[in-house]
């Protein structure tokens, strides 16, 4: 019996100084799986550990942090596509705004959780932050998140594109030269949100025009277009996602993109 007693005791000595040290025995990870962050809000700061005490929410953007949470964030709750940057001074430039945290859920595929570890982490530091998402603002779900994650390619073509506009079933366009012009085409190929569009003779003798002929493309914001050098969207691939503005880029100069040029047999876009 006594050493019954002795265990129980040791038990309750064993929480009640893991209380004292941020430490339990219980799963506090909870309170973060619990979180849920609208499209417009890219991460939330709290000031304990695991999502606990009080909250502030972050939209896309740089912004210095109010006074009542300025240097007191302790753990960050991020949603998936986006990015975080702390910093312990606010300020014009990145100079100015010295020491500085990255934390990164653009490739993730879920809200990802941290808490912040020490004074290389701007544990209680954070006096501004900027931050930034695959898919920004309101009004892009899921599937726009998943067009982007992992498939970002900077824009490349020339200023000729400069004068490109979707109309408003209009998703991606296919031209057949470099920087959004047309070489042999009449018009570009333009495709709607969710299409599918295979080049294969064999469907129609109009594909010839545009097998392997595709050598410049443009997207539009919060899609991703899909090239594939087999006709039934198999063999290899490359992505063209457009997160946070219209991206234009010429295939063949492109090092995530060049192997695709005049390659193309089949197209996806996907909004």
């Amino acid at each position: 019996m006594k050493s019954f007693h002795m265990r129980v005791l040791s038990l309750f000595f064993l929480v009640l100084c893991g209380a004292t040290q941020g430490f339990s025995l219980f799963n506090r990870q909870d309170d973060c799986s619990h979180e849920s962050l609208s499209d417009d809000i890219c991460c939330i700061g709290f000031d304990e550990d695991f999502c606990r005490g009080w909250r502030h929410e972050m939209k896309v953007g740089y912004q210095k942090l109010p006074w009542s949470t300025r240097n007191d964030i302790e753990s960050l709750i991020c949603r998936r596509g986006c990015k975080i940057e702390l910093y312990n001074h606010d300020g014009t430039t990145p100079e100015e705004r010295g020491e500085k945290f990255v934390f990164d859920a653009t490739k993730s595929q879920n809200h990802l959780y941290k808490n912040l570890d020490g004074d290389d982490e701007l544990r209680e530091m954070a006096s501004a932050v900027d931050c930034s998402c695959v898919v920004q603002g309101a009004g892009y779900g899921d599937a726009a998140v998943e067009a982007a994650i992992g498939s970002v390619v900077q824009s490349n073509a020339g200023p000729q594109c400069r004068t490109v506009r979707f109309l408003e079933n209009n998703a991606c366009k296919l031209y057949d030269a470099a920087d959004c012009q047309l070489n042999e085409w009449e018009a570009e190929l333009n495709m709607v949100p969710g299409e599918s569009r295979s080049f294969s003779r064999l469907q129609s003798w109009s594909n010839r025009h545009y097998r392997k002929a595709v050598r410049s493309v443009s997207v539009r914001r919060g899609c991703k277009l899909e090239l594939y050098d087999g006709s039934s969207f198999d063999g290899e691939v490359i992505s063209v996602a457009a997160p946070n503005q219209d991206t234009h880029v010429t295939l063949a100069t492109n090092k995530e993109t060049t192997a695709m040029d005049q390659e193309a047999k089949s197209a996806k876009c996907i909004c």
